[in-house]
């Protein structure tokens, strides 16, 4: 959620158990979570990695946000009201 984690970059089971101190059927629950909502892709033999989009989803994703977040920006303007030019 953080995007902390690089595209491809593999998620190694122990060092998530460590990193929050919980179970490894735990880490896998939650890998299989994040798999199911295309977070994660799991390949079996070789563990779990983040997902890279490819080039029509990235840009899907690029157009999504060109949409949104001028709006978002608009909205937060909006709920801020004019500037008190005394509490400068």
């Amino acid at each position: 959620m953080e995007h902390c984690l690089l595209p491809a970059a593999k998620l190694n089971e122990l060092k998530r158990c460590d990193a929050f101190g919980v179970g490894r059927m735990r880490v896998r629950s939650a890998l299989l979570l994040l798999s199911n909502q295309g977070i994660v892709d799991l390949e079996t033999d070789r563990g779990a990695f983040v997902t890279s989009p490819g080039p029509v989803e990235a840009n899907g994703i690029f157009e999504t946000r060109a949409l949104l977040e001028p709006a978002i920006a608009r909205h937060i303007v909006a709920d801020i009201g004019p500037i008190n030019p005394a509490m400068l």
